[in-house]
């Protein structure tokens, strides 16, 4: 996560006006995982080191939601 930051900010210096530079590990916990298992493990790590991350709290309510109402029929995780 080091190397992600420091090379998150000298993208944002390069590209300012780029919203590739502003993801952050929420955006990262839930893209890179492919199980809601998995998704649900990377967002409360998320959360136990900043329980008032307001993105990772709603991308728990989304995963919960989309895996009860799937927009597929038939799949646990949303598309």
């Amino acid at each position: 996560m080091v190397n992600f930051e420091k090379y998150k900010e000298l993208g944002r210096q390069v590209y300012p006006n780029s919203e590739f530079f502003t993801y952050d590990k929420t955006d990262f916990a839930v893209g890179l995982e492919n199980s809601f298992d998995k998704k649900m493990k990377s967002l409360e790590e998320v959360l136990a080191k900043d329980p008032t991350n307001y993105k990772a709290n709603l991308s728990l309510g989304q995963l919960i939601y989309d895996t009860l109402n799937p927009k597929i029929e038939g799949s646990t995780i949303a598309v």
